[in-house]
């Protein structure tokens, strides 16, 4: 295990603080003492987190813990300038307790989970608002290690229990599966047929927004294989299928990776993202594509929302259409989509 550390201004004393991990697969896991949980956004339709305050009995048994990678933690007053109280790095740990520390008071925990940042680029950050300037890259992300957030206020001055719950900057996109009909046509296959993620916003803030306009576009208005190159894990992207005929249904789960795209409307600098797919009807090419968690329109939902899943079933009955960047006709296809939270969550205790 490695760990770095540094102080901020302004420290009082010393109180030190067990950084429990504790990686669960169920949204909240159980402590003897009172946790204090930042709420999480949990549906489709609430954005603002709230905290409450939980009495609990008994500790839930920890299943197939997700790896992590490294963790930074910053500790800030929380106050009007919010400036750094403390910060430490830790990497490569495979123990489920360390230690951080910070001075008594008012204090705001905030912790970045496997970013792609190493020690040396957080030593400008001096206070709270100068994590507004980091940004973590797509092309960073991968399937192991999702990059992820947890932030809470606390008051340091004694022995109590404090919950951080991770959010992941990303949210998924599962093509769960896919069915052909084509009753009544004079074609009856679909081959060459690949599915993908296009309008990708490619950055994302450290620090949650509520509107999230694409600032850095991969895969801009179709499939690009150099942006695709970029990718640690291009698999997040795109994937094939191969052929399929009328009357077959076929499992796909393919998950997709994406970061938050939220924009009210649709323009040329600020596309909604689209889950594509692309196939060959009798040597045409054609395209299926879905305005991901929006309506038909695109104009009066969500759109993608940070640490959300969006789960699709597709049934194409028809040619779709002949740009991948123009949504297809519903009379071409039928998409069935689920949104739900991201039901695989980390938490870290903290106790101090």
């Amino acid at each position: 295990m490695k760990i770095s550390a540094y102080r901020g201004r302004a420290s009082l004393a010393h109180i030190y603080y067990d950084l429990l991990c504790l990686i669960s697969n169920s949204w909240l896991i159980h402590s003897p003492l009172r946790l204090v949980l930042p709420a999480l956004v949990c549906s489709c339709c609430s954005h603002s987190p709230e905290t409450e305050i939980l009495e609990v009995k008994s500790i839930q048994e920890i299943q197939d813990p997700a790896p992590i990678r490294s963790l930074d933690i910053f500790m800030f007053h929380d106050g009007e300038m919010m400036n750094l109280d403390a910060y430490q790095r830790i990497e490569e740990t495979d123990r489920w307790e360390v230690q951080t520390a910070s001075g008594k008071g008012d204090r705001r925990l905030f912790i970045i989970a496997n970013g792609q940042w190493k020690r040396d680029d957080w030593m400008g950050v001096n206070s709270y608002q100068s994590l507004s300037g980091f940004k973590s890259d797509l092309e960073n992300e991968t399937s192991s290690y999702p990059a992820m957030t947890a932030e809470c206020g606390l008051y340091a001055d004694g022995t109590k229990t404090i919950w951080a719950e991770f959010r992941r900057l990303c949210s998924e996109v599962v093509l769960e599966s896919v069915s052909c009909d084509f009753k009544g046509k004079n074609y009856e296959e679909i081959t060459d047929l690949k599915t993908y993620l296009i309008n990708v916003n490619g950055v994302c803030r450290l620090i949650e927004e509520d509107i999230v306009m694409p600032e850095r576009i991969i895969n801009m208005g179709g499939l690009n294989e150099g942006d695709l190159e970029k990718m640690k894990e291009p698999e997040l992207l795109l994937r094939h299928l191969g052929s399929i005929k009328s009357g077959q249904n076929k499992i796909t789960e393919f998950r997709f990776r994406c970061f938050p795209n939220n924009c009210p409307e649709e323009s040329p600098g600020s596309p909604f993202t689209r889950l594509v797919l692309e196939g060959k009807i009798d040597g045409e090419t054609c395209y299926w594509p879905i305005n991901i968690g929006r309506n038909d329109s695109g104009s009066t939902s969500e759109g993608i929302i940070r640490n959300h899943r969006y789960i699709y079933n597709v049934t194409i009955t028809g040619k779709g259409s002949a740009s991948p960047d123009i949504p297809a006709y519903s009379e071409t296809f039928l998409a069935k989509m689920e949104v739900e939270k991201w039901e695989e969550k980390e938490e870290y205790a903290i106790y101090y």
